[in-house]
């Protein structure tokens, strides 16, 4: 199950290796959390890319991604 991050709160309760996409319906971009920082989150593809996105709290708050729920 997914859940869309949609507050500041849900952004501090990320840890590392939790799973991010901007779809949660299949397609998309997955992201695995790697480090968290004070203002960033680094994360590595998941999709056999070796790429790192660092997010921004803005950029989870004003773009639609979703964290898998557990």
């Amino acid at each position: 199950m997914w859940e869309k991050i949609e507050t500041k709160e849900m952004i501090a309760d990320l840890t590392v290796g939790k799973i991010l996409r901007n779809n949660p319906n299949g397609s998309g971009k997955v992201y695995e959390i790697r480090s968290i920082g004070e203002a960033t989150i680094k994360a590595i593809n998941k999709d056999g890319v070796i790429a790192l996105k660092i997010f921004t709290e803005k950029e989870l708050l004003s773009c639609n991604w979703f964290v898998k729920k557990l």
